[in-house]
């Protein structure tokens, strides 16, 4: 577009607002799923390429009647690389709150993240995509607040089914098979002061905690030792939620937790659900 067409282009940010009677600042004005792909760069040092769904918002003054949305979009686009880093994402925070004059910002950056899965028994490798969100929060000049959402499937053997089957075969000499169920934990993780974990860390604590991971690529023998594993590691979804927090406060690097599981009953029509925070 030639200059001088361009400038004759209205500004409806420059125009009075009609709307006095309503002026009043607004905490949260801004876009969701956004979708961009973006490049991060992880502390593996390998970068990234990855469809990202993008939620951004900032703070507008009550004097201020538009934000000019589609500096958002500007924003990163020209950002080539996302460096995981409390540095990297607060200096980002900063240029937004910058570019659109405002006083506060929050931003999220939703993908799938990969991580390689060794099969049980035979040591097969295979990739597994976890569903992950970076969250950012910046308020006036405070350092910003950086938090992880984490999706991490699992499976879970009923410990009541489990004493049932046995008590089947014992005493009445019919085979049983206790019902076990794909099952979902969630958890929120907001770090300490400019400190955070890495995504990989944060899988490996869900791990620790729960034992029986779903899995990727399976032979008769992991088959075999995932069914082991279950049989080992029954739990309840209070039990499976217990034992989330539990391996989570031992992390100092987590300030704040969120953990929400589901169990998708095989026995029920119903879900069993348990939530947890500190």
């Amino acid at each position: 577009m030639h200059d001088n067409v361009k400038n004759t282009l209205p500004d409806i940010m420059a125009s009075a607002n009609p709307f006095m009677d309503a002026q009043v600042s607004i905490p949260v004005v801004g876009i969701k799923n956004l979708k961009l792909p973006l490049t991060f760069s992880f502390s593996n040092a390998l970068n990234s390429k990855l469809e990202t769904q993008i939620d951004v918002s900032v703070s507008l003054a009550q004097e201020a009647r538009g934000i000019n949305m589609s500096r958002f979009v500007e924003l990163f686009s020209e950002s080539t690389v996302l460096e995981y880093s409390w540095k990297a994402l607060d200096e980002l925070a900063q240029r937004l709150c910058q570019l659109m004059g405002s006083k506060s910002c929050e931003i999220a950056f939703g993908f799938n993240y990969q991580i390689d899965q060794v099969s049980l028994r035979t040591q097969v490798r295979a990739p597994r995509f976890y569903p992950v969100k970076i969250q950012i929060k910046k308020e006036h000049n405070l350092p910003s607040r950086v938090s992880l959402n984490f999706s991490f499937l699992y499976s879970s053997v009923c410990p009541c089914s489990q004493l049932l089957s046995e008590h089947a075969e014992t005493f009445r000499g019919v085979s049983a098979v206790p019902h076990s169920q794909r099952s979902l934990a969630v958890v929120d993780l907001t770090f300490a002061a400019q400190q955070l974990l890495t995504i990989e860390a944060v899988q490996s604590l869900l791990v620790s905690a729960l034992k029986t991971e779903v899995q990727t690529l399976v032979k008769r023998g992991d088959e075999q030792a995932f069914a082991e594993l279950n049989a080992e590691h029954p739990k309840f979804v209070e039990d499976a939620v217990r034992l989330l927090y539990a391996e989570l406060r031992k992390e100092p690097r987590i300030e704040h937790a969120q953990i929400k599981v589901t169990h998708f009953e095989s026995l029920h029509e119903h879900d069993a659900v348990a939530e947890l925070s500190y």
